[in-house]
């Protein structure tokens, strides 16, 4: 059953308001004396509650119209208060059984290989074509295998693009050139050291 939504007296002197802000959209669920819209008379601004608990089935009036005291602006559905209700309690209860499921875990797992599938992109840029960053991927291999049994751990565990360019514009092999670079990396500047 539908409750009427009535506008109550504001003073002595007023006979009319003018609607001001809906706080509450058709469909929403109100509590008995919530305060669903805003009314505006010449000298304040009044809250109308609702006159029962239920769910806002209709907005008889619109922001910006005239309405006279007592003049109907809503409806309020009683009979839909103990569906939104029972609705209200179901959700809460839902989100801790999806929350509980590791379904948000797989989406975040996923993405550190992926982090690294465009960190191994973003290298292959860097060393211009592929036909150059083979080299220098397979490089790193052959001298990390080389580099090990060396005492003097000088040699080039892995090789920077730019530096393989380098390497291969003058015929030198990274077992020639000692590496400065971090963790063994061998730098454009040790080839161009190298050279010089």
């Amino acid at each position: 059953m539908a409750t009427d939504v009535k506008v109550p007296a504001a003073g002595e002197s007023i006979s009319e308001v003018i609607i001001g802000t809906w706080l509450k959209a058709v469909g929403d669920p109100v509590a008995a004396d919530e305060p669903i819209v805003e009314v505006e008379t010449d000298k304040a601004t009044l809250e109308v509650p609702a006159p029962a608990a239920g769910v806002l089935v209709e907005q008889v009036a619109a922001e910006g119209d005239t309405v006279a005291v007592g003049d109907v602006i809503a409806r309020v559905d009683e009979a839909q208060a103990g569906a939104a209700a029972s609705a209200s309690q179901e959700a809460p209860a839902a989100a801790p059984s999806t929350g509980g499921q590791p379904a948000a875990e797989p989406r975040s797992e996923p993405a550190p290989p992926a982090a690294a599938q465009q960190g191994a992109q973003r290298a292959t840029p860097g060393g211009g074509d592929t036909s150059r960053g083979a080299p220098a991927a397979a490089a790193p291999a052959s001298a990390t295998a080389v580099a090990e049994p060396l005492p003097d751990g000088q040699k080039a565990t892995s090789v920077m693009p730019a530096a393989q360019r380098l390497l291969d514009e003058h015929g030198l092999s990274a077992y020639d050139v000692p590496a400065t670079g971090p963790g063994g990396r061998l730098l454009k500047e040790d080839v161009q050291r190298f050279v010089e």
